[in-house]
């Protein structure tokens, strides 16, 4: 490992190792971000943990708005497709060196959605790259409960799910919980104003009370990520700018609360 290839790595990984920990001590964990409607800042909250874990982020997106693009992949400029590479040859990726600013990334391809492997098969396939990678493993799924999504959960010690408190987000949530609630499912409610209305937090209170799935940390809303063009993690900036020290302080704490349940299964 040359000095610069150690000083990236140093700064990649320093919230993590703010919390007293290393990657190797979250080693083959798998954390997944799923939900069962599109915008509801899925991808974001996949990009900014992994960030935070030094993890490999893993995507199962295929759409064009999704985890690669945002790190800054373009399938149509590269002439392979890891993630169909390595689940056809049954071999572990490289993933591809994100540099101080992004995780490591496994990129998704368009392809993907026609070659998806059956839930099972794709379950033992992450499960065997956390290990081979001995890091942890940040996944984003395709919205909606489709064969890699069903693969990904069963293969999660956490699955993130953000929740926004609006009408159809708090159906869809409400419907994923009913189908999921045997997973490790944690709710992280996202894009959270500053006054929701009462009828989405007795919502949520009540799926939540009745199933027993945990709440985490709050992240607000802010209309400045709607059009953000970097392609470096909020996280990365230290110190962050004025305008997302809330955030990134926000994230810090969900970072915290999925890290406490990853290492608690």
């Amino acid at each position: 490992m040359t000095d610069q290839t150690a000083s990236l790595e140093q700064a990649r990984g320093s919230w993590l190792r703010g919390q007293g920990l290393e990657p190797a001590d979250l080693a083959g964990r798998i954390i997944v971000n799923a939900a069962y409607k599109g915008g509801v800042g899925k991808t974001f909250l996949a990009l900014e943990l992994a960030y935070l874990l030094d993890a490999v982020l893993v995507d199962l997106d295929w759409d064009k708005g999704n985890a690669s693009r945002a790190w800054g992949f373009r399938e149509e400029t590269r002439a392979g497709a890891p993630l169909l590479d390595a689940l056809d040859r049954g071999r572990t990726p490289r993933p591809l060196a994100g540099g101080p600013w992004r995780a490591d990334l496994i990129p998704c391809h368009a392809d993907f959605v026609d070659n998806q492997p059956p839930p099972e098969q794709l379950t033992t396939a992450l499960e065997s790259w956390a290990a081979d990678l001995k890091r942890p493993v940040v996944i984003d799924t395709h919205p909606g409960g489709v064969p890699s999504t069903y693969g990904a959960v069963a293969a999660a010690h956490v699955v993130v799910v953000p929740t926004v408190l609006a009408e159809r987000e708090m159906e869809a949530t409400e419907g994923m919980i009913a189908e999921l609630k045997s997973y490790p499912l944690l709710l992280v409610p996202n894009r959270v104003g500053v006054s929701p209305q009462e009828r989405y937090i007795s919502w949520l209170e009540r799926i939540t009370t009745t199933t027993g799935v945990p709440v985490g940390p709050v992240v607000g809303r802010y209309d400045w990520l709607m059009t953000r063009k970097r392609r470096m993690a909020v996280c990365a900036t230290t110190p962050p700018p004025a305008r997302a020290r809330r955030l990134v302080e926000e994230l810090h704490r969900v970072g915290e609360v999925v890290v406490k349940h990853a290492r608690a299964v």
